[in-house]
């Protein structure tokens, strides 16, 4: 796997600060996990809407094969809906792994998302779980 990281941030509404603070978090990740980072896409969208500019920059990025891994904080902010496992499953395709820092769960070409899998993650780190 190559060290091609794409950011992704996404906040629901105000403020700003959210949004840059945890695209900087996602920065200094990438930065201490010693990985380029290919682009950025960030939003103001509600989670519970899948077809957004943003989800649809980064599915494009894959597959023009322009990362090797994107970089989330949690897998809420790729979505709220049961259709996040499949844009996962959608990027993977292209050879992209799928990180959430928060969850510590990468999705890739062995590890596919599923309902449960998605499930699982989201609702253990809303219950601070993991």
């Amino acid at each position: 796997m190559g060290n091609r990281a794409w950011i992704y941030s996404r906040i629901a509404g105000e403020p700003d600060k959210h949004l840059t603070m945890q695209t900087e978090h996602l920065r200094q990740y990438a930065a201490d996990n010693g990985l380029e980072i290919a682009g950025t896409s960030e939003e103001r969208f509600s989670g519970r809407i899948m077809d957004r500019p943003g989800l649809t920059e980064v599915e494009q990025a894959a597959q023009q094969g322009r990362m090797d891994i994107l970089l989330v904080q949690s897998l809420s902010r790729i979505g709220r809906t049961r259709d996040v496992n499949a844009w996962i499953n959608k990027i993977v395709d292209c050879g992209v792994e799928v990180y959430s820092i928060k969850e510590g769960f990468i999705f890739n070409q062995r590890h596919r998302a599923f309902d449960g899998a998605v499930m699982y993650c989201r609702v253990a780190a809303e219950q601070q779980l993991l």
